[in-house]
């Protein structure tokens, strides 16, 4: 019987932590822009990445990010023929702006 009452117990337990906030991770979105240095000209075709999430930037320079954990988080930008760029930056819960402006290089 006391098997019984046990598994009942984790049973509802289990019930109890799936959907509980303090167990999940809040996500956050990264968005922005790509530009050259000094300049409001979009850059096109720049992998934009933060962890294993990456983007390639739209003929308008446009990138978006999904699913970014929140916390302090590395984002990168690589494109041949500009120097890489990488900095860290706060992401929070909801959406996240963040521009980019890369140098020949």
């Amino acid at each position: 019987m006391k098997k019984v009452y046990f598994l009942i117990f984790l049973i509802g337990l289990c019930a109890c932590t799936k959907n509980n906030p303090v167990n999940s991770q809040e996500i956050g979105i990264v968005t922005g822009y790509v530009f050259q240095s000094g300049t409001d000209i979009p850059i096109s075709g720049v992998t934009v990445s933060i962890e294993s999430k990456s983007y390639m930037t739209t003929p308008d320079g446009y990138y978006k990010l999904e699913d970014i954990p929140t916390r302090n988080q590395t984002i990168t930008a690589n494109v041949p023929g500009c120097s890489s760029y990488s900095r860290v930056i706060t992401v929070n819960g909801g959406d996240n702006q963040h521009y980019i402006y890369l140098s020949p290089g």
